[in-house]
């Protein structure tokens, strides 16, 4: 199934599972990189021809590496973050939407938390209104009915992506204990009316 991955699909990856009577919803996360200071220097092509402009308040929604393909690996994932990065005026962000619970199933019967799917562009963009409040959720599902095909998993991406989230969580473990070998950690003082601190 993963060499059927739709052209423009973004990758998203299952954070929590809801189910209730009336909520049966995946909350997926996907990844996006921001700009909030102008930025000079970009070219937007439209219709073959392009034009020079200056970037503020950019939300681009990250669905593959540079050069194109998929994130099959830990290091495909960081150095496509860390590209982007470089910019100074440039930082990325996770956000996050609401998939029927019966489009993931439809697409794998099986799937856990940490699992990537990818997402076709038209099941992204109801999932994003209704996330707005565009939609109303009895019609997010009845539209998503007939984007049943653009949910695909993806087992090279959620390999990587467990592996990559692992690799953090090490980075962040190991950041904290070198601090605190170095005598680096915060304290807190307790305001003048709480007492001595614990």
């Amino acid at each position: 199934m993963e060499n059927e991955i739709m052209p423009s699909s973004v990758p998203v990856v299952v954070d929590s599972i809801k189910r209730r009577d009336d909520f049966q919803m995946v909350r997926c996360n996907y990844l996006t990189v921001q700009c909030d200071a102008p930025s000079p220097g970009w070219q937007l092509s439209l219709g073959g021809e392009a034009s020079s402009f200056i970037m503020l308040g950019l939300v681009g929604i990250i669905h593959q590496p540079f050069g194109g393909g998929h994130f099959d690996s830990p290091d495909t994932i960081e150095t496509t973050l860390e590209r982007f990065e470089e910019r100074a005026e440039l930082f990325i962000d996770v956000d996050d939407l609401w998939i029927p619970e019966f489009v993931l199933r439809h697409a794998a019967a099986e799937f856990k938390l940490g699992d990537v799917f990818r997402i076709g562009e038209a099941l992204f963009s109801a999932a994003f209104r209704y996330r707005e409040g565009l939609l109303e959720q009895d019609t997010y599902l009845d539209v998503s009915k007939e984007y049943l095909s653009q949910a695909l998993p993806s087992p090279s991406e959620s390999e990587a992506f467990r592996a990559w989230h692992w690799q953090q969580v090490d980075a962040a473990r190991s950041f904290y204990h070198d601090n605190e070998a170095k005598g680096l950690m915060l304290q807190r003082k307790p305001s003048p009316d709480e007492g001595p601190a614990l």
